[in-house]
């Protein structure tokens, strides 16, 4: 977009003709009309009135750049508000997880409940927690693309470099991670239940298996986020 078509977009914008805005900043409708159709540019002491009646940064008009001070304030008010509803969903999640998988030999041998029963107790405690889950990360993206990554969207190919870089070398982390806990749970689930004989209860192990990988998944979230700022 050339510096003519951001004129005309901005003083639409603002619902303004050509002959007010000559007017505001003090020149003729016919060098408005050349601007915009970049048959000239405005002058270096233009700028500034230009901007202060569309309301935006010289940056913006010149270079079609939003304020990045102005984004990243954005960005972190909206994580701040995003970390606050992330650690109520959390904490409910957990907390249904842990009812569910712990309340199951309880209803079985305390309660006298029919296995089947039980199971579904169990079952619909977990389907819960993972609704909600899927509900507030798909509900609150890590960014506020429509808005945020606007404003973000020029950066130096340096930093773009490093960021995939650093996100490439966390990933690797974390996918070790899992991997790690991953063994050492079906190492854990197979001994326990040859051992036991009780296959029809160890499978629990797997539940708790998806607790503790989302659990690392969200420590690691929370760490990227907290390098992004």
């Amino acid at each position: 977009m050339t510096l003519g078509e951001r004129l005309f977009m901005y003083r639409n914008k603002v619902n303004m003709s050509q002959e007010k805005l000559a007017e505001e900043i003090g020149v003729t409708r016919q060098t408005i009309s050349k601007w915009e159709t970049d048959q000239s540019m405005p002058d270096f002491d233009k700028i500034e009135p230009l901007c202060e009646v569309f309301g935006i940064t010289p940056d913006e008009l010149i270079r079609g750049e939003k304020n990045t001070s102005e984004a990243k304030e954005i960005q972190n008010n909206y994580n701040e508000k995003r970390n606050k509803k992330k650690a109520i969903v959390l904490s409910i999640s957990i907390f249904l997880y842990c009812i569910a998988v712990f309340s199951l030999p309880y209803m079985i041998e305390v309660l006298r409940y029919e296995e089947a029963h039980a199971v579904m107790i169990m079952m619909t405690l977990c389907t819960v927690a993972t609704v909600i889950l899927v509900y507030f990360f798909i509900a609150y993206p890590k960014s506020k693309t429509e808005e945020v990554n606007k404003k973000t969207e020029k950066i130096t190919n340096d930093k773009e470099q490093e960021e995939t870089s650093n996100e490439e070398s966390t990933n690797k982390t974390e996918n070790l991670v899992i991997q790690i806990i991953a063994t050492i749970f079906l190492i854990a689930y197979l001994v326990i239940s040859f051992v036991t004989m009780a296959w029809h209860i160890t499978w629990i192990l797997w539940i708790v298996f998806t607790l503790v990988e989302l659990i690392v998944k969200l420590i690691f979230d929370l760490k990227g986020e907290k390098n992004e700022k």
